[in-house]
């Protein structure tokens, strides 16, 4: 596994389905690379709470993510305001979006168990604003990455993470995603073989031409035998 190390001069962007997934996934790439981070957010995710209405569920929610963007020092550059489970549906705004200026850009795993997530990358995929050699790396949300290839070192940055985390109170209300994914973090830190990486937030490697055919193929395949194997059940 590659150590990941970015450049003082390279701009990122990472796309974010829902508040709170950007911090979840990238927090550490947001907190050592201040000043270098735009986001985009896809929907509000004003479902997100069954206990409150929709409204304001969004409007908190909403809060949260511009208040954690504020204290990771990263720029808002849009908020689509897709519906919640409908980002699969409004992919061409995605698309379309002006990506020419940014030299990483993060999206969720291709493999993630969310319907907003899984759709992200294929979209962007199609955009012809992408710079000639950007990096596209995808970050863990739902779902572990099985076939990492990246990792970056947050040892130094963990209470900045936790930090953002803990921003989305909404969310913590239900579930204790903080104590999770800094606990998911710890144990990532296995994978790298890197002794002195106490915590760790583990990346794919967006692959092009030959070998992003092979992997458009391999999960073409994957979906195909899924399908068989629920038509025989």
């Amino acid at each position: 596994m590659i150590k990941l190390q970015i450049g003082s001069n390279n701009k990122i962007l990472v796309i974010a389905p829902h508040p709170d997934d950007e911090t979840y996934g990238c927090g550490g790439v947001l907190s050592i690379y201040k000043g270098q981070c735009d986001v985009v957010l896809l929907a509000y995710g004003e479902t997100g709470n069954p206990n409150w209405t929709k409204d304001r569920t969004l409007r908190v929610r909403r809060e949260e993510f511009r208040t954690a963007m504020k204290m990771a020092g990263a720029t808002i550059v849009a908020e689509f305001g897709i519906a919640n489970r409908r980002v699969s549906e409004n992919l061409g705004q995605i698309t379309n979006f002006d990506y020419s200026k940014y030299d990483y850009i993060f999206v969720p795993n291709r493999k993630d168990k969310h319907g907003d997530h899984s759709c992200v990358l294929r979209a962007l995929r199609k955009s012809k604003t992408l710079k000639k050699g950007v990096t596209i790396l995808q970050y863990e949300m739902w779902g572990a990455l099985s076939d990492a290839t990246h990792y970056l070192d947050i040892s130094d940055v963990i209470d900045e993470k936790e930090k953002l985390m803990l921003c989305y109170k909404s969310q913590e209300e239900r579930l204790p995603y903080c104590d999770r994914i800094k606990a998911r973090d710890y144990y990532k830190a296995l994978e790298t073989y890197d002794k002195k990486c106490q915590y760790a937030e583990l990346f794919y490697l967006e692959p092009s031409g030959i070998a992003r055919l092979g992997a458009n193929v391999k999960d073409a395949i994957r979906h195909w035998s899924k399908d068989i194997a629920v038509r025989f059940r």
